[in-house]
């Protein structure tokens, strides 16, 4: 939520040290960083308009997710019986929330945006591994009986 302003502020930072190397450029013709530089950089850290807006609207997203998360982890502390269903529903929002933004910072084609979705990435794959250990995982403490196999002669024989 807070990158809307450090973005600007590393604009801001890097304006003055740009104005600082032309000053210096001008009265000494030492060797200075070339104006090519500066230019790659300035384009590195430009998103589009919307990218500000989208971080915060993301960030708030992204609490309700965790505090759903979170929720549902203390479920299956507690040892309840929705715990379960309620934790598949927290990782899959969680893992939907992931993706979309991703789609949203290949969108944004700057520095940050694809510094966020390498990150997303990380939280896409510890999402995947918790869902797959919980669906994978004993669930007789909750109540939750896993289908068994069955046959003919199990039920003719009243098994």
């Amino acid at each position: 939520m807070i990158m809307p302003k450090m973005m600007e502020m590393q604009k801001e930072i890097w304006s003055a040290v740009q104005e600082s190397i032309e000053k210096q450029e001008a009265t000494s013709p030492q060797q200075v960083p070339p104006k090519e530089m500066f230019q790659a950089f300035e384009k590195m850290w430009d998103a589009p308009e919307w990218f500000g807006t989208w971080c915060v609207a993301a960030g708030l997203i992204a609490l309700l997710v965790s505090g759903f998360y979170l929720f549902a982890s203390i479920h299956i502390l507690q040892v309840k019986r929705t715990a379960v269903r309620l934790f598949y529903c927290a990782a899959s929002l969680s893992i939907a929330f992931t993706l979309v933004k991703a789609v949203v910072a290949l969108g944004a084609t700057s520095f940050i945006g694809m510094s966020m979705m390498f990150g997303g990435i990380l939280s896409l794959v510890i999402n995947v591994v918790l869902l797959v250990v919980v669906a994978t995982g004993n669930k007789d403490a909750f109540g939750i009986r896993e289908p068994q196999p069955t046959n003919a002669l199990d039920k003719r024989a009243g098994l």
